[in-house]
């Protein structure tokens, strides 16, 4: 591996793997925890024995407005139970003055197409060594889980876990400054391992889980909501008045489309007050197809019963446990 980035010693750099591709990996590290099963197979807890090895790549790619988009591909090379590890490969490098936004597509060998996906801009990703990003289905934008709800019979029930656990896909960071060298790739000294799912909550176990910072003191409060704008907004305000006025720190949750509009409105607090998790969705996306706004015009024109009669429950409309697992990011 060379011991520099490449290009102009005057930019910024930075380097990216899934977690078990770089060199000195920890053993048992894994970049995939969750991974769904084949559509035509219903996972029950991950116990059958006809659970066939899913093949995956990861398909990472740089969006820059200045430049055409690249590529990279990180090979499947073993899944288990869900884990995914990928063959040790040279990382992405990616010029952070040029490109602004990483797309990362998790496809099916077998079937040629994305089962999921995760996209982040570069000037939040270089800000943490160590990122577990919440995997979404590329065409819902809900979030991918790797088993399917519980059914009614008692042996579903009995089996399935209540709370499924969604997909997270684990990434490395390292960053270089204009003009430095960079001498080291991560080591198992530093880097975390993510062998199994337990770890995610090591926390409960009376150990700080890597990343981790000390408490405060301060009391923390969730805040977890969905919808438009309007949905959204009362919740930033809200945030703003629990900081300011009752010295609270506050995990803002909501779909990853209003994390700017939502951080923008929070950038002259400390950063430290307030942190972002997305819990999956879109639902702009999905109130603003075709039938979805031939349905509110027609509302518009009927009686306010008619018109609550016809309203479906938000959980039929989407699925919030994705929200439940939002302190496993950081």
């Amino acid at each position: 591996m060379s011991s520099t980035f490449s290009g102009a010693m005057s930019s910024r750099w930075m380097r990216l793997w899934p977690m078990g591709s770089q060199p000195g990996a920890p053993s048992g590290s894994v970049a995939i925890v969750d991974l769904p099963c084949h559509d035509s197979t219903v996972c029950l807890s991950r116990c059958w024995n006809s659970h066939a090895m899913r093949q995956v790549d990861l398909r990472v790619t740089l969006i820059s407005p200045e430049r055409l988009n690249t590529t990279k591909v990180f090979d499947f090379e073993q899944e288990t139970n869900g884990s995914v590890k990928f063959r040790p490969a040279e990382p992405v490098e990616v010029e952070l003055e040029v490109v602004k936004t990483l797309r990362l597509e998790v496809w099916d060998v077998a079937l040629r197409r994305i089962i999921a996906v995760a996209e982040m801009e570069t000037k939040d990703l270089e800000k943490r060594r160590h990122w577990r990003l919440l995997l979404q289905d590329p065409l819902t934008s809900e979030a991918v889980y790797g088993t399917a709800p519980r059914g009614p019979d008692s042996l579903d029930r009995t089996l399935r876990p209540l709370n499924r656990r969604p997909s997270f896909l684990h990434l490395l960071i390292q960053v270089s400054e204009p003009g430095s060298f960079v001498q080291e790739t991560p080591s198992s000294a530093s880097t975390p391992s993510t062998a199994s799912r337990s770890e995610v909550f090591r926390s409960s176990l009376g150990s700080l889980p890597p990343g981790a910072k000390e408490s405060t003191g301060r009391k923390k409060v969730m805040l977890i909501t969905r919808g438009t704008r309007g949905d959204v907004q009362p919740f930033v305000a809200l945030a703003r008045g629990l900081i300011l006025y009752h010295d609270c720190d506050v995990i803002f949750v909501t779909e990853i489309s209003w994390r700017n509009f939502a951080m923008d409105a929070l950038k002259d607090l400390p950063e430290d007050r307030v942190r972002f998790r997305p819990c999956g969705g879109d639902t702009a996306q999905r109130v603003n197809t075709d039938l979805s706004r031939n349905f509110l015009s027609r509302s518009a024109r009927r009686g306010a019963a008619d018109r609550v009669a016809s309203l479906r429950p938000g959980g039929a409309f989407f699925g919030e446990e994705a929200s439940g697992h939002c302190r496993s990011f950081r």
